[in-house]
């Protein structure tokens, strides 16, 4: 069997987290629909409520779920964003950001990609 993880998974939109408290794990994975190359505005509002240096010791990790477009969106992607903002908060990136791709706005996600995030996510926890 494979080791045990304690894992809190936390949705902002209802309030059930502070900035303060993100600061108090040992690894912090942040994610986000990307709408018009950002963040939904919930998650940067939870990140801009992280004190300065909030995340320090902390290791961080950013993914958006998106489209795959003919073209590169003039306006990018939710998860570089992400990694960007909890970067500055003196968290220690351990992975590229990463896109996942949706088949609708409102999902799901494209056939492999549920399986490719969770490789990504195991891969996180052996950093």
């Amino acid at each position: 069997m494979g080791q045990q993880i304690d894992a809190d998974v936390k949705r902002p939109r209802f309030g059930v987290i502070t900035g303060e408290e993100l600061g108090t794990y040992d690894l912090l994975i942040i994610g986000s629909p990307t709408q018009q190359g950002a963040p939904l505005s919930s998650i940067t509002i939870l990140l801009d409520a992280i004190p300065a240096n909030g995340l320090k010791n902390t290791r961080v990790a950013a993914f958006d779920t998106r489209h795959k477009w003919k073209f590169i969106s003039p306006w990018g992607y939710a998860a570089p964003r992400l990694a960007k903002i909890l970067t500055e908060k003196g968290g220690n990136l351990i992975a590229p950001p990463e896109g996942f791709l949706v088949n609708t706005t409102r999902g799901p996600l494209k056939n492999g990609e549920l399986e490719r995030a969770n490789d990504w996510a195991k891969k996180l926890l052996e950093k």
